[in-house]
């Protein structure tokens, strides 16, 4: 299947980085924009920050979780009680969920969902992020928008998005082939 097809990363992305968006409560943020990376805090959505990661860290979290799918898919070659070994086992956990348009409509494709765990949590904290920066104004100026039936306007406030290329192996890793 294409990577523009049912399951592929859509991202802004730099040659060495890429950027996601998460949204964290203002007691995460605020350190986080100042140190321009995370502490260990737990998480309540309060606010959106856009996270620059980079490439190395993505793909060592891609090819780490081999087979730590959220759900078992019969036919993957793995019976469950396998992989029940290898979810708990792996720091990385990965789910497609579905995607909606900004009316809130189903979209014909998954975007992926990464969790992390145990050393994963380390490394990003530690290694992967770039830098952060605070998008909640944005993300309240498109809510605005969206209230006020201006489509266009919202989308033009969000980021451009591309299709991240993955090697083969990595593509049938996160079951994109």
């Amino acid at each position: 299947m294409s990577p523009k097809g049912y399951r592929a990363i859509r991202t802004k992305q730099t040659s060495n980085t890429i950027i996601v968006c998460q949204a964290y409560s203002a007691e995460i943020t605020d350190p986080a924009i100042k140190a321009q990376t995370f502490s260990y805090l737990f998480l309540v959505n309060e606010r959106v920050l856009a996270i620059e990661t980079t490439r190395e860290g993505f793909e060592w979290a891609s090819t780490t979780l081999t087979h730590a799918m959220s759900h078992h898919t019969a036919g993957d070659g793995t019976d469950h009680e396998e992989w029940q070994r290898k979810l708990q086992s792996s720091p990385v956990r990965v789910q497609w969920v579905l995607e909606r348009d900004l009316s809130l409509r189903s979209l014909d494709y998954r975007s992926i969902q990464i969790g992390l765990s145990g050393e994963a949590v380390g490394k990003y904290f530690g290694e992967w992020v770039v830098s952060t920066t605070d998008m909640t104004n944005t993300m309240r100026k498109v809510d605005q928008y969206l209230k006020e039936g201006r489509f266009d306007a919202a989308k033009e406030c969000l980021p451009e998005e591309e299709i991240h290329f993955l090697p083969g192996d990595l593509l049938r890793a996160l079951r994109m082939d």
